[in-house]
Formats: C-alpha cells, structure tokens, sequence
C-alpha cells in the first residue's frame, strides 16, 4: 500500500479520512449536530450553573481551605463535585435574596470531619460559639487556626475571621470562640462555616454553610469585656 495512505489522517469537502489498524477509514461529516434538550440534559445543566454560582459566591472565598481533592481536581473541581446533586434538587431564583439561599453548600472538603457548633448566641456585635472538645481533631494543635466564615441569612455582606486555637477558651468539655463584628446581624438568623485548618495546611477539616444552632437572645455585654481565653488541647 501507498505510504500516503498507511498514514492517512485529515478531512476534504464533507468527509474524514483516518488510519485505524491500518485500514483507512472515510467517513462522512454530520449535517446537523442535534440537541435534543432532554428534561435529563436540561436538569444537569441548569445544576451546574447554578453550582457554578454557589462555587462564585460562597466556594471561592473558602477554597484554599480545601485539603482533599479527588483524582488530579483543584478545588473548583471538588466543590462541584461535592454539590452538583444538591443543585438538582433546588431552583435558584433569577433574584438571589442573599446567603442564606446556599444553606447546606460543602464549602470546604477537608481531611478531618466537619466541625458543628453546639450553640451560637449572637447580641449586637458579638457572637459566641460554643464547641464540644470530644468533637475536635486528636491531633489538633494550638497553632491551628479556626476559620469562620459568618454572614447575614439576607444579603451579601459576610465576614471571614481567622483564629488560632490558642484564643480559644476552655472550661470543662466546652469551647467558646467570641467574634466582634461591627456589622453583626442584630435580630436575624446567620448563616456561617466553621473549618479547622493545621498550621502547615496539610488539613483542614470539612465544613457546611449552616444556619442551625443559632439563636438570637438579649444579652449585656460590658464595653471593654476581655471573652477571649486559651484552651489546652492534650
């Protein structure tokens, strides 16, 4: 056979020529490339524009938290992954109302399990954050830092505070992290994330965007009050 068809590769008018096996192969080019835009493929990509937009909105701003990645993924990857279900289930409205809408987003996936607060009260610029210490990581240092990501349920106007383990305060069994916000939302729900993240940045641990376990209370707080303390972790 002509050397200039053992290799043949390459395409003229409307057909394809290959080399497959050593047979040359034509083949002729669709017309027409048909999208049929099955209730399947209409779901699937209305999920993933609408995680696209959760990733823009809330993932972003977390995403080098994100300690576990499956395969040869980066975070955007992971988060999509991790969300893309939930989005098929849920319609975003053309008006996003604010946070809150994205309740229940993983924002970060991390080597350790998710961390839950037990109680959050929240009074003017102050919210407190109470913890179990069974519920942490064994291998949690006070150089580690706690990330929390809080925010109005309402609105885009959220915050991400950064604390070490160490500012922490400890009595008994339970773990109290104050945060001062001048923006705090007085007299409605938050939304919030909590992730843990070791000091080389080797893990972190996975967290939810969350408004359980908040409430709002009247409480007096004295100007010049020192909340913060330290916790000794063994």
């Amino acid at each position: 056979m002509s050397t200039i068809f053992t290799k043949a590769k390459g395409s003229f008018g409307n057909m394809t020529v290959s080399t497959q096996k050593g047979r040359i192969v034509f083949k002729e080019k669709p017309v027409m490339v048909l999208n049929p835009k099955t209730a399947a493929q209409e779901k699937q990509r209305s999920a993933m524009r609408d995680t696209i937009v959760a990733y823009k909105t809330i993932g972003k701003r977390l995403k080098h938290l994100t300690t576990s990645i499956s395969g040869y993924g980066n975070p955007y990857s992971q988060f999509v992954k991790e969300n893309i279900e939930l989005f098929k289930e849920v319609t975003m409205p053309k008006d996003l109302p604010g946070f809150g809408f994205f309740t229940g987003v993983k924002c970060v996936n991390g080597r350790w399990a998710e961390i839950k607060a037990q109680e959050i009260s929240c009074n003017g610029e102050v919210c407190e954050m109470l913890f179990n210490k069974a519920d942490m990581p064994e291998d949690l240092k006070q150089d580690d830092k706690v990330v929390i990501f809080i925010a109005g349920k309402n609105g885009f106007n959220g915050k991400t505070f950064e604390k070490k383990v160490s500012d922490l305060k400890q009595v008994a069994d339970d773990i109290t992290l104050t945060l001062k916000w001048v923006n705090m939302p007085e007299k409605e729900q938050l939304v919030y994330s909590i992730t843990l993240k070791s000091a080389d940045g080797r893990k972190s641990s996975s967290s939810v965007l969350r408004s359980d376990a908040i409430k709002t209370e009247e409480r007096k707080v004295k100007p010049g009050t020192d909340l913060a303390g330290s916790v000794q972790f063994v």
